[in-house]
């Protein structure tokens, strides 16, 4: 089992990041290059069933979209991946004010749970994922804190 963990920090509203969570559970190609097709197969009250195509493979996932307390959880769950199984989740919770802003900053953790169906995958996934989920995340960030200076 592969197990990552990405953090940052956001100075925007919960709400904000959190739009921005669902749109990206939706709208990959507009966070992670290298989408080149994404399908919503089937609708749930607390989710989605999508279809990805990227690199020249077909990947489905299960979204749940979770509200913890004051946290919320976007889970993405690898129903069919040609190299790994697992779970990729999108961990927002409030950090506490900040007295130089105007809003209370958020913590924006990434953590991967993802195992390898062999050596090989883990080296293909390997290669550029620490780049590709710290990418993510700033784009994540930079978004919602566009969004709440407008």
């Amino acid at each position: 089992m592969r197990k990552d963990n990405y953090a940052v920090s956001i100075h925007a509203r919960m709400g904000t990041v959190w739009r921005i969570l669902r749109e990206k559970a939706e709208h990959p190609e507009k966070y992670l290059p290298g989408i080149d097709a994404t399908r919503i197969l089937e609708r749930y009250p607390d989710g989605l069933l999508r279809e990805i195509e990227t690199r020249g493979l077909t990947i489905r996932e299960r979204i749940t979209f979770l509200e913890e307390g004051e946290g919320r959880i976007v889970r993405y769950r690898l129903v069919d991946h040609p190299l790994m199984s697992g779970t990729v989740d999108y961990r927002l919770s409030p950090t506490g004010r900040d007295s130089a802003t105007p809003v209370t900053p958020a913590t924006l953790n990434l953590v991967i749970d993802w195992a390898p169906r062999d050596d090989e995958a883990e080296r293909e996934v390997l290669r550029d994922m620490h780049e590709a989920m710290q990418r993510s995340l700033q784009t994540i960030r930079e978004e919602a804190e566009e969004a709440d200076r407008e």
